[in-house]
């Protein structure tokens, strides 16, 4: 598949790709998916792919779908799966989802009780 097809692989920070990428194409909704990779970034690229993120979905609709630990709960123990919606049209709000927590590869899938 790989010679019928080839494959474009872009080597740089997340922050310092994820704009060109997002802007490459507007049509549709964008959606974003990162899975257990921020543990490993420094601080300030999560924050900085976090602002790039907020600033573009108060232009335009975007999706973003993640299975990331949460570093702000010492008690995570699990990557949690989440869903997060901005639409400018609709506010300023972000609406987001805890869908559930997960192993570190994706199954077996524990789905919250309350999503929300």
């Amino acid at each position: 598949m790989a010679a019928i097809h080839p494959v474009h692989i872009d080597k740089g920070t997340a922050s310092s790709w994820l704009l060109n990428a997002l802007e490459a194409d507007r049509d549709g909704l964008q959606v974003v998916w990162h899975s257990v990779t921020q543990m490993y970034w420094p601080t300030e690229e999560i924050t900085a792919v976090r602002s790039i993120l907020t600033n573009y979905g108060a232009q335009q609709r975007l999706g973003e779908v993640s299975l990331e630990y949460d570093f702000h709960d010492q008690r995570a123990v699990k990557p949690e799966l989440r869903t997060r919606l901005w639409n400018p049209n609709a506010g300023t709000s972000i609406r987001e989802r805890l869908i559930g927590t997960a192993h570190d590869h994706g199954i077996p899938v524990t789905i919250a009780a309350d999503p929300s």
